[in-house]
């Protein structure tokens, strides 16, 4: 009986151990941008065992590098179906649906992060990033502010707070962000981009104002201050390669 047990445990531990050197494999081949090596070592550990979470995790990893995203959402899907409070699963499930296009179905697992771990600045970043592409940049604004509170100094949490300052008319609130960013890192491109578009809605506010040569007011002088503030959620839903780049890197801690 002890000889059985003992044989079991061993075996366990034989298991055990062959399944981290071939994460560990796995892990290396990611490090040196061989992706598809990568995925059939951490395919294997999930042939080893299953329920094994972690490895799922990895399997998405993999796959997203490969832009295999439907079948990226699939594993970590399968990680959190292991692991409800996976909160990094829970993460990456956003980050894919972003990418698909679809920051509605992304909200619900960010949020479901954060409530596992809700100091991970880069998952407030993304929620916000997420109600901007849905055109609620009140709600941005409140996830942006908690991302700030745990890092003050986030160029690009700073950079998306204005734009969506911006998206309320609020162009002081905006500038305070942008010029911040760019005090951090004069050379932040995305922030300039957002100071000139700031300067340009400004002059376009203003002409509404300024038509006393030869225009009439009328129109303008007709639209009630909601419609002034309307915007179009549309604009962030269309995600190119740049934009795709831009979520797989995200600059967000220097």
């Amino acid at each position: 009986m002890m000889s059985r047990e003992f044989s079991k445990r061993k075996q366990r531990e034989m298991r055990k151990k062959e399944r981290m050197e071939m994460l560990d494999m796995g892990d290396l081949m990611m490090s040196r941008r061989r992706f598809i090596k990568a995925l059939g070592y951490f395919q294997d550990v999930i042939e080893l065992d299953p329920s094994y979470k972690t490895a799922w995790l990895k399997k998405g990893d993999a796959l997203k590098e490969l832009r295999r995203y439907r079948e990226a959402l699939d594993a970590y899907k399968q990680a959190v179906s292991l692991d409800p409070d996976f909160a990094l699963a829970n993460e990456k499930i956003g980050m894919i649906l972003m990418i698909l296009k679809r920051p509605d179905e992304a909200i619900p697992y960010f949020k479901e992060s954060l409530r596992c771990n809700p100091r991970n600045v880069e998952t407030w970043y993304m929620n916000g990033v997420a109600n901007m592409r849905m055109g609620r940049f009140k709600e941005a604004l409140d996830s942006l502010e908690k991302a700030l509170h745990l890092d003050p100094r986030n160029k690009s949490v700073l950079k998306a707070k204005g734009d969506s300052l911006m998206e309320l008319n609020d162009f002081r609130g905006s500038l305070a962000c942008f010029k911040k960013a760019l005090e951090l890192d004069p050379n932040y491109g995305r922030a300039r981009d957002s100071l000139r578009e700031m300067r340009t809605r400004i002059i376009e506010n203003a002409g509404g104002f300024l038509v006393g040569k030869g225009g009439s007011s009328e129109d303008d002088d007709s639209r009630t201050g909601e419609e002034n503030n309307e915007v179009d959620p549309d604009q962030y839903e269309e995600i190119g390669d740049d934009e795709v780049e831009e979520l797989e890197e995200l600059e967000l801690i220097e």
